[in-house]
């Protein structure tokens, strides 16, 4: 075994205690300590790391326990609560029993949530592929539908899935409009649905021009994070979206030459990877370096896109980059000996004064075990 083969085998095992630890009879929690909640977002994308693990009982879990809580509208919730996650922050523990369901961020101004209910259709089939639960598919089927029918409801204009402020996981920006990370996801689900049922194939169909179409920068190479409510393109590059997409297939690989032509042109990777590039516009650049500067998205590295950024540069061809990547995300996390929800570019954790960012949290820690999978797949350890 070579050296990176070692540092990243550790690297996973850590990832995997990580994991386990945050399984609990009502699903995966977001982590320990600082989000012991049940964020359906963390655990939906945690679910893949866990259905490669085999753990398909916590997965199930989480699912059910969305279901628990659907809206009659379809709509999915962001967190699931036993005790109250914003002032749990300043040490005041208020809990409540039963759970208490939330459909948007504890953040000031936050809108509803939208990509919970994309997730959970993409979580929810991924789930029964690999574990054969077909029984289950079979009874919630109706349930998967009312949420893409209620993100449907979300099209704009432009044929694009449209959101409030500070609406998705990147609930420090202020902002809202049609993001290509929710669109993206919104089109996955689709993808999902129409497999199963051939009527979602039209509206798939249609929001995977729209995206291409109006989201992609021409000039820059990568989609544009977001159209905003008021039509403004803000062209920025952000990480999420452009590496679903090319994860999910929504782009050629002429496209995804191209984002990583511009990742690489500006060294986003040397610990995969940066969010944000260049900087966000002026306004809310300041917002967020006076509001939350251990989140900012410029400056920091939240563990759970560096995983998509090594898996799909190795598909690409780029073997040596990926070892690379993937080692370097290796040494933070052995390092620090856990999954670390955010660190800088020196892969130290980044600490606030009351906010602190979670210490082996679920959702970078299955994304890993999930891409380490993958990779096993692809011979990348032979």
């Amino acid at each position: 075994m070579t050296p990176e083969q070692n540092i990243a085998y550790q690297a996973n095992e850590i990832a995997v205690g990580n994991l386990r630890s945050n399984y609990q009879p009502l699903g995966i929690l977001a982590g320990p300590e600082n989000h012991a909640e049940y964020v359906t977002r963390d655990g939906f994308f945690a679910s893949l790391g866990a259905c490669a693990l085999g753990d398909y009982d916590p997965v199930r879990a989480t699912l059910n326990l969305a279901l628990q809580y659907q809206k009659e509208d379809g709509q999915i919730p962001l967190r699931v609560e036993e005790r109250n996650h914003a002032l749990s922050y300043m040490k005041v523990n208020v809990t409540y029993n039963p759970p208490l369901a939330r459909y948007k961020s504890s953040q000031l101004w936050a809108g509803t949530t939208v990509d919970t209910s994309a997730l959970f259709i993409i979580s929810a089939m991924n789930y029964v592929r690999v574990s054969g639960d077909r029984d289950w598919l079979k009874e919630n089927l109706a349930h998967l539908e009312g949420a893409a029918e209620w993100l449907l409801q979300r099209k704009n204009g432009l044929g694009l899935i449209e959101e409030e402020w500070m609406a998705s996981w990147a609930d420090m920006i202020p902002g809202g409009g049609s993001v290509t990370y929710t669109n993206v996801l919104t089109w996955k689900a689709l993808d999902e649905l129409s497999r199963t049922n051939a009527i979602w194939t039209k509206e798939r169909d249609d929001l995977k021009l729209n995206i291409n179409d109006k989201l992609w920068d021409k000039e820059k190479g990568y989609f544009a994070d977001r159209i905003g409510r008021n039509g403004k393109v803000q062209n920025y590059f952000f990480a999420d979206g452009n590496l679903l997409a090319i994860s999910w297939g929504l782009v050629d690989n002429g496209r995804a030459e191209e984002i990583y032509d511009y990742i690489d042109s500006y060294s986003l990777n040397e610990i995969p990877i940066i969010v944000c590039h260049p900087r966000l516009p002026r306004a809310i650049d300041l917002f967020v370096k006076v509001v939350l500067p251990y989140y900012h998205p410029t400056k920091r590295i939240f563990a759970w896109w560096g995983p998509w950024e090594i898996m799909e540069r190795y598909k690409l061809g780029d073997k040596e980059g990926a070892i690379r990547g993937l080692t370097a995300l290796s040494q933070v996390i052995t390092a620090n000996e856990t999954v670390p929800e955010v660190f800088n570019k020196k892969g130290r954790i980044v600490d606030g004064t009351i906010f602190k960012p979670e210490r082996g949290v679920s959702w970078g820690a299955g994304t890993l075990i999930y891409m380490m999978n993958e990779l096993e797949k692809m011979g990348a350890f032979k």
